[in-house]
């Protein structure tokens, strides 16, 4: 499955930190570099290539990335953001299990309700390899 994230249509925000410009944006108050968009839309990319669809993901399993206890606590809040972000804006065929949780957000593959019952959204946003 090919999914398009164009980080390239995105408007992102110039800063200044640590005395040197930088690109990013903010989410949720919070100050994201373009980075880190970049490297979340390769790894989420690549993860749902391989990933199980229909068992609920988190911002870790979807990242994938075997440091991940490692990483700055700060960088892990920061991906959850981003792909929280990607979700809304309907670049990811996910959607998330439990809104209203104060932790970590599962996400599954959107489902989209008709008459006819219920029929993935993930037919609409990605184009299936033969």
């Amino acid at each position: 499955m090919t999914i398009t994230l164009d980080i390239e249509q995105m408007t992102f925000d110039k800063s200044v930190w640590k005395d040197t410009p930088c690109e990013g944006k903010r989410l949720d108050g919070h100050w994201i570099f373009k980075s880190l968009f970049i490297a979340c839309r390769k790894r989420f990319q690549a993860s749902l290539e391989t990933v199980d669809l229909s068992k609920k993901q988190t911002a870790q399993s979807l990242f994938n990335h075997t440091n991940w206890k490692n990483m700055k606590f700060g960088t892990r809040i920061a991906i959850g953001r981003i792909l929280r972000f990607f979700v809304k804006k309907g670049w990811l065929p996910l959607q998330v299990i439990n809104p209203k949780a104060t932790g970590t957000k599962c996400y599954a593959l959107a489902v989209q309700m008709t008459k006819q019952g219920v029929a993935g959204q993930a037919d609409l946003l990605l184009d299936a390899k033969p």
